[in-house]
């Protein structure tokens, strides 16, 4: 919900589901009735993702909750260093976001609400971020007040199959530029409903993060117009809300509320990104 940095939690529960797997390596191309509208997010729907620098995050939808009168669901993803909790309308529009990680906390609220995505994507899709940002953070300093335009132009760059850790999917390229500049690329799969991998360039254009998705399960594994399951483990353990809640207590004590969908990370934080939700 990311990659896309991308997108830290408090769970009410996570039911106990059956895993219906599919077979390694094998291809799921994106149909024309699966493109015709968003992924649906569900409560209890859980992604595991690896970073360049070595951490590892579970992303979980917490919860559904009114968003000002209108309906959200909680995207919150943990890792040992930070956490990244977004509300999002059900098309994937980010509201407001809450990041923390050791030394900081963000709580940011956009608007308009950031459209993360142009649904249904296709190849040559173009549309622009365009939000204003207010912002209350908290550091070792005090608490500050900040109001920023937040402007981002993204593209679908193209439609691949990709390999990870969590299987081989038919992705979207979806290409993000902040002042002309290439800052992240996402392959977004329909049948994962989240990030498959996302990186982020520098001003030269090299890599300066990047994610993959290790392994993911749905609450409630609809089948896919061709059959296939929509679950995918890949030899790691199942999530539990023990995993969640503990890491969630790393950063439990700190309260704050933070940046989304360009950066679903610390040091640009994913607003209009991602990821997380990456």
């Amino acid at each position: 919900m990311t990659g896309n940095r991308r997108t830290s939690l408090l769970v009410s529960a996570l039911l106990t589901v059956s895993l219906v797997g599919i077979l390694p390596g094998a291809v799921h191309l994106i149909s024309a009735s699966e493109s015709s509208a968003y992924p649906v997010l569900n409560v209890g729907d859980s992604w595991r993702f690896s970073y360049a620098a070595g951490e590892n995050s579970v992303e979980t939808i917490a919860r559904s909750e009114s968003c000002g009168g209108l309906q959200c669901v909680v995207d919150a993803e943990v890792s040992a260093q930070w956490s990244d909790v977004v509300w999002r309308l059900p098309d994937w529009t980010i509201v407001k976001e809450n990041y923390t990680d050791s030394t900081s906390s963000y709580f940011d609220t956009y608007s308009p609400p950031v459209r993360s995505y142009d649904w249904p994507l296709a190849t040559g899709k173009q549309w622009t971020i365009n939000s204003t940002i207010t912002e209350v953070s908290k550091d070792s300093s005090g608490t500050h007040y900040s109001t920023f335009m937040l402007l981002r132009t993204r593209q679908v760059a193209s439609e691949t199959s990709l390999t990870v850790p969590a299987g081989t999917f038919n992705t979207f390229v979806v290409e993000e530029y902040k002042q002309g500049s290439l800052h992240t690329r996402r392959w977004l799969s329909y049948q994962a409903k989240d990030i498959v991998r996302w990186e982020q360039y520098g001003s030269s254009g090299q890599i300066t993060d990047s994610s993959v998705l290790q392994s993911y399960r749905f609450l409630n594994d609809t089948p896919l117009p061709d059959g296939t399951s929509t679950n995918k483990i890949l030899g790691l353990s199942p999530i539990t809300i023990f995993e969640v809640i503990g890491s969630a207590l790393t950063i439990a004590t700190v309260i704050a509320i933070s940046a989304v969908v360009i950066e679903r990370r610390r040091s640009s934080k994913r607003a209009g990104s991602q990821n997380p939700p990456y």
